[in-house]
Order: C-alpha cells, then sequence, then structure tokens
C-alpha cells in the first residue's frame, strides 16, 4: 500500500520541521509542506493528499479562507485545523467547512497522530464504500448485458449472427480493442476464425491459425478460461503471427 500523503500548511518553521523529520515520517506517511496560505492552497489542489494540516492563522491568508476555496473547488480531503488561539465560532466555522478536528498549538507528537488517525480511519472507510460502490456497479452493468444478450442470443436461429453477437458482447464487457472467436476443426488442429470485431484484416474468415504453444494447448485440452496478462508483441515465436497472439488471448 504506498504511503499515506499529509500536507502541513503552517508559518512556523518549528512545527514544519518537527512534522516533516519526526512525526510522520516515523509514523509512516508522507509529509508535503507548504509556509504560507497560497503555497498550500495551490498544492493541496495539485498533489491531492490524504489529510492536511491547516494552521488557522497565517501571514497571507486565514485557514477560514483556504476551507472555502477548497470547497468551492471541489477539493474532498479531511483537515485537521491547528491553532495558537481561537474562539469558539471560528471552530463552529471550520467545523462547518468539513474540519474533521482542532487542535491546540503546542501539541504533543502522540496528539496530533491520534488526531490523524482518526481522520484517516474515516477517510479509509469512505473509500472501501466508493471502491465497492463501483465495482457493483460494474457488476450489475455487465449482468444486465448479459441478461439482453441472453435474451438476444436465444432467438437468433442462425450460427453466423450468433457467434458475432458472442464476439461483440465479449469485446464490449472486457473493454478489449479487438476480438475474435475461433473453432478447432479438422484432423490437423487448425482454428479457424469463425466471427470478429476490429481485428482490420479484410477476410478474418480465411485465416488459419495452428494451436501450438503451452498457453494455446491448456485451453484447448481442458477447456476452461485461462487469463495471462502483460502479454507483448515482441514475446511471439519465430513461427507465429500477431493474429496467433490475438487468438491467444480470445481464448485466455
Amino acid at each position: 500500500m504506498p504511503q499515506e500523503k499529509i500536507l502541513a500548511i503552517d508559518d512556523s518553521e518549528a512545527i514544519l520541521a518537527l512534522l516533516q523529520t519526526r512525526v510522520l515520517p516515523k509514523a509512516g506517511y508522507e509529509p508535503l509542506i507548504a509556509r504560507n496560505g497560497q503555497e498550500g492552497l495551490i498544492l493541496a489542489l495539485t498533489t491531492k493528499p490524504d489529510l492536511i494540516l491547516l494552521d488557522l492563522e497565517l501571514p497571507d491568508l486565514s485557514g477560514l479562507e483556504i476551507l472555502r476555496t477548497w470547497q468551492a473547488k471541489g477539493l474532498h480531503v479531511p483537515v485537521i485545523m491547528m491553532t495558537g488561539h481561537g474562539s469558539e465560532q471560528m471552530a463552529v466555522e471550520a467545523l462547518r467547512l468539513g474540519v474533521r478536528d482542532y487542535i491546540v498549538k503546542p501539541f504533543t507528537a502522540e496528539e496530533i497522530l491520534d488526531s490523524i488517525s482518526r481522520a484517516l480511519a474515516e477517510s479509509r472507510l469512505r473509500r472501501e464504500k466508493e471502491t465497492l460502490t463501483a465495482a457493483l456497479q460494474q457488476r450489475v452493468q455487465q449482468l444486465s448485458v448479459l441478461y439482453s444478450a441472453g435474451q438476444t442470443v436465444a432467438s437468433v436461429l442462425d450460427l453466423d449472427t450468433l457467434l458475432r453477437q458472442i464476439v461483440d458482447l465479449s469485446v464490449s464487457i472486457t473493454g478489449a480493442d479487438e476480438g475474435y472467436l475461433a473453432l478447432r476443426e479438422g484432423e490437423n488442429g487448425e482454428l479457424y476464425i469463425k466471427a470478429a470485431k476490429n481485428l482490420g484484416h479484410k477476410d478474418v474468415r480465411r485465416l488459419r491459425l495452428k494451436a501450438h504453444g503451452d498457453t494455446f494447448e491448456q485451453v484447448l485440452k481442458t477447456g476452461q478460461p485461462l487469463r495471462v496478462g502483460s502479454v507483448s508483441y515482441t514475446h511471439l515465436r519465430a513461427h507465429e503471427t500477431r493474429h496467433d497472439l490475438v487468438c491467444r488471448l480470445l481464448l485466455e
């Protein structure tokens, strides 16, 4: 898992040095620092940190001004406000603008790390929920496509049309640039392309592919799908062509 990035925005060199060299790295975080509000404002928008430690009073901009700008620009990053002084009214306004916690200077390493841990735990749960929701939506979409395709396939009597629809569906679901379906015929074990999509060949049905190679043979013998990643055209054997590779990938 990559290190979580924490941006500290403060005009105190002592606090920045403490956070950058001792507290954050030792806790496993990647520190980013900004010495004024404008620098921090831009850095947060360009680097998209996992959490921001923001001083309430900066020489050029106040922490509340920065929070309002981030909110207007749609930046949704947990923020912990740091201040040496402040009022209850400012604390309420900061919380209204999305601040997760409010810590008073001077603070100990344990205090700031506890605050960071609580804020990031909430963010991790939210990211996990978003990831699971996106995966579920993708799965529902795939099942909807399969259901529609199944109804269409059930009504198709022509074999060529059926095979073309199967290839189109496979390319659509996997997001592939191209694909084809090949069947083995005859005693010589050659593969005949029966349907294709986006291969860029004038007459793909005339292509004949020999089923050799460990991957090919495994798929053909077992009849089970096989997925192989990071295959490059430069890995072709001397006797193979680009279409041999495309066929292997389709079978896989």
